[in-house]
């Protein structure tokens, strides 16, 4: 009686993927969220892994009423400790990272959804919302505000406030 030998599937996969990864020259993953796509096969897996172009991780910055329950929110999806990007936020703000330093620098967070990378480094990530800050508090706003007797920051608590107040409203 001739005797078929059937390899366990786990093994068929491991040859194809071994296969597929020499064939395509495929040796190093970069780190990150990738969404793979129902009924790809190991040939086109491989390839779209080879690209290294990890999908986009949205987060929304209005889910959190402070930077701490933010730099959560980002440890929690992404490469970095809640630690690191509080350290981050608060240099970017020029501030430490008391309870005084961490209030000032929640100042930095706009209510947007933003798309981040997965290894995106928390300097990088706190350059940018910098950036947005300072764009935003540009000269003519922090005249208006400092002709109402506000600081920008002092601003920021009063529309939190105000934001927290009357609740969310579409």
């Amino acid at each position: 009686f001739p005797v078929t030998i059937v390899p366990p599937v786990s093994s068929l996969f491991e040859t194809s993927w071994n296969w597929c990864c020499m064939a395509r020259r495929f040796k190093e993953l970069k780190p990150g969220e990738y969404r793979i796509q129902k009924g790809m096969s190991t040939w086109d897996l491989v390839a779209f892994l080879r690209q290294g172009d990890p999908s986009s991780i949205l987060i929304r910055t209005d889910e959190t009423r402070s930077l701490i329950g933010f730099c959560e929110s980002l440890s929690g999806q992404l490469q970095f400790s809640k630690e690191a990007y509080l350290i981050a936020f608060c240099n970017a703000m020029g501030a430490d990272t008391s309870s005084s330093g961490i209030a000032k620098s929640t100042s930095i967070l706009f209510a947007d959804t933003y798309d981040f990378q997965f290894s995106e480094s928390p300097q990088s990530i706190a350059e940018r919302f910098k950036k947005i800050h300072g764009e935003f508090w540009n000269q003519d706003r922090t005249q208006k505000a400092e002709a109402l007797g506000l600081s920008p920051f002092e601003v920021y608590i009063l529309a939190s406030i105000v934001k927290g107040e009357c609740g969310h409203i579409s």
